[in-house]
């Protein structure tokens, strides 16, 4: 998705070495938190006076911090530190997302704003029912479903969801449609069903 996006025609990409502040109205960091490796802190390297960034939450600081290694408990804590230094207005993608942030950092009320995820319309039309008939077939949806999108991360509680799924098919027939890359969380749950002897997930 990200390679297209920087194709299109109001996008300029720059090389970060030839990052000049002066010639930028206003930074916006996507995800100041991201810890994958060579990934370093943008919010160290990218200054600028009026910067602004999405904030998504403080899931590992609540659930995974001590069982990171030490070298990326320090990294983590070290970037919440640096938001909290800067002048970076946090867009939080939820109302407890920002009052979560400002009861376990020093950021202030008025550097934390939600604004809710929403859609993204790029103009194209809606798949036709031939379409949506198709991806059905190809994904084996043969009726009603329930759509499960979230991560299937310790803290997202898939059982529970899984659990709720089990309780509503038993009264009506459904399946229950889970979104997402094969990752050991997929791995996981599908072990699950199988063991459980579900077959309408």
């Amino acid at each position: 998705e990200l390679p297209r996006c920087l194709q299109r025609a109001q996008i300029t990409t720059k090389c970060i070495d030839d990052y000049v502040p002066e010639q930028v109205d206003l930074m916006h960091i996507p995800d100041p938190m991201n810890m994958s490796f060579g990934f370093d802190s943008p919010t160290r390297v990218l200054r600028h006076p009026r910067m602004t960034t999405t904030f998504h939450d403080l899931t590992p600081l609540h659930q995974y911090l001590d069982q990171w290694p030490r070298r990326n408990r320090e990294a983590y804590l070290d970037r919440l530190h640096q938001l909290e230094r800067s002048n970076c207005q946090l867009l939080t993608n939820s109302v407890f997302t920002a009052e979560d942030t400002m009861a376990h950092t020093s950021i202030p009320r008025e550097r934390v704003t939600p604004i809710l995820a929403g859609l993204h319309h790029d103009g194209g039309q809606p798949p036709s029912p031939d379409q949506i008939a198709a991806v059905h077939r190809q994904l084996g949806i043969n009726g009603p479903f329930v759509l499960h999108v979230g991560a299937l991360d310790p803290h997202k509680n898939f059982h529970s969801s899984l659990n709720a799924f089990l309780m509503t098919r038993s009264a009506h027939p459904l399946q229950l449609v889970v979104v997402g890359a094969v990752d050991p969380g997929v791995t996981q749950a599908a072990a699950l069903c199988s063991k459980r002897n579900i077959p309408d997930v």
